[in-house]
């Protein structure tokens, strides 16, 4: 009987003590919000958030967010390439109807290496005089990735021409035709190259 005299003891000083809490907790206590428990006391609340701005100086603060790296513009750094390939092909193609004579370089009549380096002259970059040259000193380039402005070599490094898209290349053939646009398949292709 002692036992439950003594619960009934300390139920009851712990009720009053939570009632003597409530009535005489400060005027700006913060009211507990709607989802929290009924049956915690209204200073609960109140605690809670004071322990937690006590804590809150030791807590370290967010890393800054990592600088924004802004590109370069791409155009800026692509637009010479283009504009140089696009001119070596603008170039080349320009000469069409031009005759062939063997050992020319233009202005005005080529055979097949003087048309590539003449054309590639005109836009600014100096490469090999002759087809086997111009072969072993540009970068190799498989026919998958051929862009305009690419050499296509042809009979063994003997015959060169400049691609220009769609499956066509410009090239200086032979004395009978000179300088003509034609499609790629007519011919055994040996390796592309680019400058």
């Amino acid at each position: 009987m002692a036992s439950k005299s003594i619960k009934r003891a300390v139920s009851t000083a712990l009720i009053a003590g939570l009632f003597t809490a409530a009535a005489t907790a400060p005027a700006t206590a913060q009211k507990a919000p709607a989802h929290a428990s009924s049956a915690l006391p209204a200073t609960w609340y109140t605690e809670t958030n004071t322990k937690a701005a006590a804590i809150a100086p030791f807590i370290p603060a967010p890393p800054p967010p990592p600088p924004v790296v802004v590109p370069e513009p791409v155009q800026e750094i692509v637009a010479p390439i283009i504009a140089a390939v696009s001119s070596v092909v603008d170039f080349a193609t320009g000469k069409v109807g031009s005759p062939y004579v063997y050992g020319a370089n233009g202005p005005s009549a080529f055979d097949c290496s003087g048309l590539v380096q003449w054309s590639y002259a005109q836009a600014g970059k100096s490469i090999p005089r002759t087809s086997n040259e111009q072969w072993a000193a540009g970068t190799p380039v498989s026919l998958d990735a051929i862009q305009p402005g690419d050499i296509v070599v042809m009979y063994g490094g003997g015959h060169v021409g400049i691609y220009i898209g769609n499956g066509q290349i410009v090239h200086a053939l032979n004395e009978g035709t000179g300088v003509i646009i034609d499609a790629m398949s007519n011919y055994g292709v040996d390796g592309v190259v680019r400058f």
